[in-house]
């Protein structure tokens, strides 16, 4: 639509300009155009997304949409999209890749869990404003999504009430979530994303997951685009070896445990989006290949500390703000801790106004054990309540050009570096004093 507007006014100009019009006339064409999307006038307002076309592609037709009011005509929607993968004459089941659209438009209880066949390698979109609870006592999930399946939930609240992840995405399966709620329903995860699976979040929540379990847990790949993932009693999500995490927005609040734990051989890249209100850390990052970018967002509120670095942290951008509210250990609460193995290098972004410590380093009581390691090279560690950056014994803190401890390092309450005995500290590489305050 607003292509042919377009159009249509650089048709009119040309024809102005050929004609010798005066800017008289232009105005007035412009005037006389409609620009509304309802021939009104106006700015120009584009039409809403097409679900169809969000969900199943440009140009894509839907086979079928099923209503679905009760267990029973769900039940005959599922088996109805499974029966298009009829059998041929070999009896060999045919592949249906056709698309579906499911609306759930009432609240049901079902004892079977929603699962398609394997010849199934369509999309299916399940709409409308109604809830699914699994009523089995078996520990399936409420929903699977196999391989080659793309399912979509527009809208609708999935609700688990057994002892298995709400929704399992298994290998080369995908699920998108426009829109609606998961809620685990304090009986296990929201969601488990199998290695090979994908998970795609613009909007909805996931909600209600039990103690020591998370919202989200993938040895897959998700995206988070938007949305919501909060008051889980366990984590925010959990990435495990091989999973990959990539928030662009959304929120991820007010969760008991981490926002987000990254275990050994997972990758996280935060670039927008709000980790906040957890009862632990922001982000957790564990031992061995565990790695994390920072590139945006905002690391916010959370309880103990803004992130734990026990892997890799890359930070160029964004903010890790006003955490640590829980208490007062030097150890515990500040924005960064950097201990065993970690290693945090800060090259841009923000680290300011938490509790105590800005950037605490080192100690974790094991002499044999190397401590963290931070780097600064630009970014800015500023208004914490006590320290900038506390180096504890065999800590070790790099502070390289062009950041300096004046231009970067300000406006600590208490001082801006403090140096434990044995604890190093260089600045572009000549050592510091130890036991010592380092002020600008």
């Amino acid at each position: 639509m607003k292509q042919n507007y377009v159009k249509r006014i650089a048709g009119i100009v040309q024809a102005l300009i050929l004609a010798g019009a005066g800017t008289g006339a232009f105005a007035l064409a412009l005037a006389a155009c409609d620009t509304g999307s309802g021939g009104s006038g106006g700015p120009y307002t584009p039409p809403p997304p097409n679900p169809d076309t969000e969900d199943f592609g440009p140009n894509a037709t839907v086979a079928k949409t099923f209503p679905a009011a009760t267990a029973s005509q769900l039940t005959a929607a599922i088996n109805d999209i499974n029966s298009g993968s009829t059998r041929s004459a070999g009896n060999a089941r045919a592949v249906n890749t056709r698309n579906y659209v499911i609306t759930i438009s009432a609240d049901i209880s079902i004892s079977e869990c929603i699962e398609f066949s394997d010849s199934f390698q369509g999309k299916v979109s399940f709409r409308g404003n109604g809830t699914v609870t699994f009523a089995s006592p078996d520990q399936n999930s409420l929903l699977y999504v196999k391989a080659n399946q793309t399912v979509i939930l527009r809208g609708p609240t999935l609700k688990g009430s057994n002892n298995s992840s709400n929704v399992e995405v298994q290998t080369n399966g995908t699920f998108m979530m426009r829109s609606g709620t998961i809620d685990a329903n304090d009986q296990e995860g929201g969601m488990y994303i199998a290695s090979g699976g994908r998970f795609d979040m613009y909007d909805g929540t996931i909600t209600g997951a039990k103690d020591q379990r998370d919202g989200v847990y993938t040895d897959g790949t998700f995206t988070m685009s938007g949305g919501s993932i909060s008051s889980n009693r366990g984590g925010g999500v959990g990435v495990g070896d091989g999973g990959t995490f990539d928030m662009k927005g959304g929120t991820i609040s007010g969760n008991a445990h981490n926002g987000v734990h990254v275990g050994d051989g997972g990758t996280f890249a935060l670039k927008g989006g709000t980790i906040s209100r957890s009862g632990n850390c922001g982000i957790d990052i564990a031992d061995g290949t565990a790695s994390v970018t920072m590139t945006g967002g905002t690391i916010s509120n959370n309880n103990l500390r803004g992130v734990g670095v026990k892997g890799t942290f890359a930070m160029s951008g964004g903010s890790i703000v006003n955490n640590g509210n829980g208490g007062g250990e030097d150890r515990g609460y500040s924005g960064v801790w950097i201990d065993s193995s970690g290693t945090f290098t800060m090259t841009g972004g923000e680290i300011s106004g938490n509790n105590h410590t800005g950037v605490g380093i080192g100690d974790n009581g094991i002499e044999t054990v190397p401590n963290g390691i931070f780097t600064m090279t630009g970014g800015e560690i500023s208004g914490n309540t006590m320290r900038g950056i506390f180096i504890k014994p065999r800590g070790t803190f790099n502070l390289n050009t062009p950041a300096t401890l004046a231009g970067n390092i300000q406006n600590n309450t208490v001082v801006q570096v403090w140096v434990d005995s044995g604890g190093i500290f260089n600045i572009a590489g000549v050592p510091q004093s130890d036991n010592t305050a380092h002020n600008n």
